[in-house]
């Protein structure tokens, strides 16, 4: 994998297993660039620098940035092309976890148990091992591992609830895109205490107690938004940790 500096040149940062398709490669390695601050917010993104980095066409290329503003990394204007997005600001980050909030604990209301298959829990068990296994330094490759396995558990427990109209509009939050650019410098700095409240929740869905659950999900999700609330001030900074 390539990262691309704000020049159009390359460096060697990490390696990866090859993506499945140019767009997906282009997809990571313009992500790799905006999280780690490389491609700085309000940046503008030309198609035939990054193509030229990349050593492909700018057809891949177009397909990533269509992706990634699908995504919400980046802009585009009309006569202007791509930018990168700006970071979060206050407003925008307690909308995030309020959506978030509402979709996770809304796709259980209205019941108080449900019982799921051994293969449906071992799933979300699984993503939380994953999870709780996965790298969490200060840099992209490192923290986008905790990042896609956390999103995974996720995803694992709000699909338990058999509502795809819930799990879609969940998906398209991108919510775990948005807050691992907090990260950056950082790295995961509330790990310990996702680990802790991931199987609060786990115990939850192996119980089956809709309401257990829900607390649980609720829980995690405002003490998540309290602990991240203090990198808004220094993305991409040096702040204790």
């Amino acid at each position: 994998m390539w990262h691309i500096s704000p020049s159009g040149t390359t460096d060697p940062v990490f390696t990866v297993a090859p993506p499945a398709s140019l767009t997906d490669s282009a997809h990571e390695a313009i992500a790799a660039s905006i999280y780690s601050g490389a491609m700085a917010p309000g940046s503008r993104i030309v198609i035939d620098q990054v193509a030229t980095a990349l050593s492909m066409s700018i057809s891949p290329v177009r397909e990533a940035l269509m992706r990634l503003a699908a995504e919400g990394l980046v802009t585009f204007e009309a006569n202007r092309g791509y930018t990168v997005a700006p970071h979060l600001g206050e407003v925008e980050f307690d909308q995030l976890f309020r959506a978030r909030r509402l979709l996770e604990c809304g796709a259980f209301d209205g019941r108080d148990r449900m019982s799921w298959s051994d293969l449906e829990v071992e799933r979300v068990s699984r993503a939380m091992d994953a999870a709780n296994a996965a790298s969490i330094g200060p840099d992209y490759p490192a923290y986008s591992a905790f990042s896609r396995a956390d999103h995974a558990f996720h995803e694992a427990v709000i699909e338990l609830s058999g509502n795809r109209f819930i799990h879609s509009a969940w998906r398209g939050l991108n919510f775990h895109l948005h807050i691992s650019r907090l990260y950056e410098a950082h790295g995961v700095v509330d790990y310990a205490s996702a680990v802790d409240e991931h199987a609060v929740i786990l115990a939850a869905v192996r119980s089956g107690d809709l309401p257990a659950l829900t607390a649980a999900i609720a829980a995690h999700i405002d003490n998540a938004a309290v602990r991240l609330r203090a990198l808004l001030s220094d993305p991409a900074g040096s702040a204790a940790q």
